[in-house]
């Protein structure tokens, strides 16, 4: 889940990077125009990666001022 803070009616192109330990891309899911609010995506990681501990970024330009927003958290998958 995450959550884009903004103005009435603002988008965001939003897209969301999985890197494994060693700052190695494993996936970038291109997630779409969001408005303003919170919001889930599912990522499928199968025949990406196994079992572990990763790394995600999320990024999301506003598409009305162009201010681009980016957050960063490890995640860990367990199969």
């Amino acid at each position: 889940d995450f959550a884009l803070n903004g103005g009435a009616g603002d988008s965001y192109e939003v897209s969301i990077a999985v890197y494994d330990m060693l700052g190695r891309l494993l996936l970038r899911h291109d997630a779409g125009v969001r408005i303003a609010g919170m919001h889930t995506e599912v990522l499928r990681l199968s025949g990406v990666a196994g079992s572990g501990t990763f790394l995600y970024k999320l990024t999301a330009r506003n598409l009305r001022s162009g201010e681009v927003l980016t957050a960063a958290k490890t995640m860990s998958v367990l199969r």
